[in-house]
Protein backbone atom coordinates (compact mmCIF):
# COMPACT_ATOMS: atom_id res chain seq x y z
CA UNK A 1 0.00 0.00 0.00
CA UNK A 2 1.28 3.49 -0.69
CA UNK A 3 0.50 6.14 1.45
CA UNK A 4 1.00 10.03 1.55
CA UNK A 5 2.94 11.16 3.68
CA UNK A 6 2.51 15.25 3.07
CA UNK A 7 2.81 17.67 0.38
CA UNK A 8 4.50 21.15 0.58
CA UNK A 9 4.15 23.86 -1.88
CA UNK A 10 7.20 26.21 -2.41
CA UNK A 11 9.55 28.50 -4.50
CA UNK A 12 12.10 25.81 -5.02
CA UNK A 13 14.20 23.08 -3.39
CA UNK A 14 17.90 22.91 -2.23
CA UNK A 15 19.26 19.39 -1.84
CA UNK A 16 22.25 19.23 0.17
CA UNK A 17 25.38 17.55 -1.89
CA UNK A 18 26.84 15.45 0.92
CA UNK A 19 23.40 14.42 2.82
CA UNK A 20 21.25 14.35 0.03
CA UNK A 21 19.02 16.47 2.52
CA UNK A 22 16.15 18.77 0.98
CA UNK A 23 15.35 22.27 1.78
CA UNK A 24 12.02 23.85 0.81
CA UNK A 25 12.67 27.69 0.04
CA UNK A 26 9.82 30.16 0.18
CA UNK A 27 6.28 28.18 1.34
CA UNK A 28 3.66 29.43 -0.50
CA UNK A 29 0.16 29.51 0.43
CA UNK A 30 -0.31 32.04 -2.94
CA UNK A 31 0.35 32.08 -6.16
CA UNK A 32 3.64 33.87 -7.10
CA UNK A 33 2.58 36.41 -10.04
CA UNK A 34 4.70 36.93 -13.23
CA UNK A 35 2.43 39.02 -15.49
CA UNK A 36 -1.44 39.55 -15.88
CA UNK A 37 -2.27 39.65 -19.73
CA UNK A 38 -4.43 43.14 -19.77
CA UNK A 39 -6.55 42.28 -22.56
CA UNK A 40 -7.55 38.59 -21.44
CA UNK A 41 -7.03 38.77 -17.50
CA UNK A 42 -4.91 35.74 -17.86
CA UNK A 43 -2.54 35.40 -15.10
CA UNK A 44 1.29 33.40 -15.68
CA UNK A 45 2.14 32.27 -12.89
CA UNK A 46 5.72 31.96 -11.59
CA UNK A 47 7.58 28.72 -11.75
CA UNK A 48 6.83 26.98 -8.43
CA UNK A 49 7.35 23.28 -6.93
CA UNK A 50 5.25 21.24 -5.21
CA UNK A 51 7.33 18.52 -3.25
CA UNK A 52 5.12 15.35 -2.09
CA UNK A 53 6.33 12.44 -0.36
CA UNK A 54 4.94 9.07 -0.23
CA UNK A 55 5.26 6.12 2.16
CA UNK A 56 5.16 2.73 0.73
CA UNK A 57 4.46 -0.13 3.33
CA UNK A 58 5.31 -4.16 2.66
CA UNK A 59 3.14 -4.76 0.04
CA UNK A 60 4.44 -5.45 -3.61
CA UNK A 61 3.80 -2.24 -5.78
CA UNK A 62 5.73 -1.35 -8.47
CA UNK A 63 4.78 1.77 -9.25
CA UNK A 64 2.46 4.70 -8.79
CA UNK A 65 1.22 8.16 -10.58
CA UNK A 66 0.62 11.61 -8.79
CA UNK A 67 -1.73 13.82 -10.43
CA UNK A 68 -2.19 17.16 -9.73
CA UNK A 69 -4.89 19.38 -10.11
CA UNK A 70 -5.98 23.42 -9.12
CA UNK A 71 -9.84 23.70 -8.67
CA UNK A 72 -11.47 26.76 -7.84
CA UNK A 73 -13.16 26.95 -4.34
CA UNK A 74 -16.85 26.00 -4.22
CA UNK A 75 -16.73 25.09 -8.30
CA UNK A 76 -15.41 21.45 -8.33
CA UNK A 77 -16.15 21.57 -12.18
CA UNK A 78 -13.40 24.42 -12.75
CA UNK A 79 -10.74 21.34 -12.10
CA UNK A 80 -7.26 21.80 -13.88
CA UNK A 81 -5.00 18.90 -14.40
CA UNK A 82 -1.77 20.81 -14.34
CA UNK A 83 0.84 17.47 -14.01
CA UNK A 84 0.65 14.51 -14.27
CA UNK A 85 3.38 11.84 -13.38
CA UNK A 86 4.32 7.97 -12.97
CA UNK A 87 7.66 6.66 -10.65
CA UNK A 88 8.21 3.38 -10.80
CA UNK A 89 9.33 2.05 -7.04
CA UNK A 90 13.08 0.55 -7.15
CA UNK A 91 12.90 -2.70 -4.91
CA UNK A 92 13.46 -1.71 -1.10
CA UNK A 93 11.88 1.29 -1.31
CA UNK A 94 10.49 2.78 1.76
CA UNK A 95 9.49 6.68 0.97
CA UNK A 96 9.93 8.39 -2.34
CA UNK A 97 9.86 12.07 -3.01
CA UNK A 98 8.18 13.66 -5.54
CA UNK A 99 9.03 17.20 -6.96
CA UNK A 100 7.18 18.59 -9.71
CA UNK A 101 7.79 21.87 -11.20
CA UNK A 102 5.22 23.89 -12.06
CA UNK A 103 6.81 26.37 -15.28
CA UNK A 104 4.41 28.91 -17.48
CA UNK A 105 0.93 28.07 -15.80
CA UNK A 106 -1.71 29.75 -16.53
CA UNK A 107 -5.07 30.85 -14.73
CA UNK A 108 -7.86 32.36 -16.06
CA UNK A 109 -9.31 34.06 -12.72
CA UNK A 110 -7.62 35.59 -9.52
CA UNK A 111 -9.40 33.85 -6.80
CA UNK A 112 -9.02 31.27 -4.15
CA UNK A 113 -8.39 27.30 -5.57
CA UNK A 114 -7.11 24.23 -3.81
CA UNK A 115 -4.33 22.34 -5.56
CA UNK A 116 -5.47 18.65 -5.78
CA UNK A 117 -2.96 15.80 -5.21
CA UNK A 118 -4.64 12.47 -6.43
CA UNK A 119 -2.32 8.70 -6.43
CA UNK A 120 -3.28 5.83 -8.38
CA UNK A 121 -1.50 3.06 -7.17
CA UNK A 122 -0.60 0.21 -9.83
CA UNK A 123 -3.09 -1.14 -12.19
CA UNK A 124 -5.70 0.92 -10.47
CA UNK A 125 -8.10 2.81 -12.66
CA UNK A 126 -9.54 5.44 -10.29
CA UNK A 127 -7.40 7.96 -8.27
CA UNK A 128 -7.59 8.51 -4.80
CA UNK A 129 -7.34 12.17 -3.80
CA UNK A 130 -5.04 12.45 -1.06
CA UNK A 131 -4.45 16.26 -0.04
CA UNK A 132 -6.54 19.59 -0.72
CA UNK A 133 -3.86 22.66 -0.28
CA UNK A 134 -5.75 25.99 -0.35
CA UNK A 135 -4.19 28.35 -2.98
CA UNK A 136 -5.13 31.83 -3.59
CA UNK A 137 -4.49 33.72 -7.00
CA UNK A 138 -4.00 37.65 -6.30
CA UNK A 139 -3.16 40.00 -8.48
CA UNK A 140 -1.50 43.47 -6.89
CA UNK A 141 -4.27 45.56 -8.11
CA UNK A 142 -6.52 43.63 -5.30
CA UNK A 143 -4.19 42.92 -2.56
CA UNK A 144 -5.24 45.30 0.13
CA UNK A 145 -2.24 46.78 2.76
CA UNK A 146 -2.22 46.37 5.59
CA UNK A 147 -1.74 49.05 8.05
CA UNK A 148 1.04 48.62 10.47
CA UNK A 149 0.22 50.53 13.90
CA UNK A 150 3.18 51.98 15.58
CA UNK A 151 3.12 52.13 19.64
Amino acid sequence: MINHVWSVVCERILVDPETASPSYIGALSSAPIQSVNQKTGQIQIKPFTISTKIHKDGTNVEYFSIRLSLVAEGDSKSRQVISEKSEKLKSGTVFVEMNVTLDRFVIDKEGNYRLLVDLKVGDATRWKNVSSIPFSVKTKKTLKAIPIKSE
